[in-house]
């Protein structure tokens, strides 16, 4: 759905994290994978956003009943 978002509103195609796009109930990329929980569930989408050169990031947890949002400052929690 978000990439017929993204189309529809004529934005830039977004960038997937890969190890974390497809559902895994075991979470290998994360200790905790709800969006809200802290820094570390944050560190591969900014990775990602960084070298894609973007500031917004969307993250959903595993069963997709949260959303969050993020804009990275250039400075915490992003890339190290």
């Amino acid at each position: 759905w978000a990439a017929r978002a993204f189309e529809a509103f004529g934005l830039p195609a977004a960038v997937r994290v890969e190890s974390q796009a497809e559902p895994d109930a075991e979470f290998p990329t994360v200790t905790f994978p709800n969006p809200e929980e802290g820094a570390e569930t944050w560190e591969l989408a900014f990775e990602a956003a960084a070298k894609a050169g973007v500031p917004v990031v969307l993250a959903n947890d595993p069963d997709a009943d949260r959303l969050a949002a993020a804009e990275w400052d250039g400075v915490a929690p992003g890339p190290r």
